[in-house]
């Protein structure tokens, strides 16, 4: 599975990743519902992947932190998945 998918399963904000009820929870958890774009890294990457995957989503997006980039009030589900999918074919995923 590839961040991209993660994404489409469910997107958040403010928080790594949430369970149905909007709570926070882990990442790894098997009851997260929705991730942010670094949850859903984290979720599915290699460590060695993850850095390569925040470091090039870095670059794309013009955004050090990608927190802010994610949790921006008009950023929606589709630019997350979008961006993770130009990461994603640079990485040959």
């Amino acid at each position: 599975m590839k961040p991209s998918e993660v994404l489409q399963k469910g997107w958040t904000t403010n928080l790594i990743a949430r369970d149905k009820n909007g709570h926070c929870i882990s990442a790894h958890s098997p009851d997260a519902t929705s991730w942010c774009f670094i949850g859903a890294a984290q979720k599915v990457l290699s460590p060695g992947e993850f850095i390569q995957f925040i470091n090039l989503a870095r670059a794309e997006t013009g955004y050090m932190a990608l927190s802010e980039w994610n949790d921006w009030v008009c950023r929606s589900q589709q630019e997350a998945i979008e961006i993770a999918k130009r990461v994603e074919a640079k990485m040959g995923l």
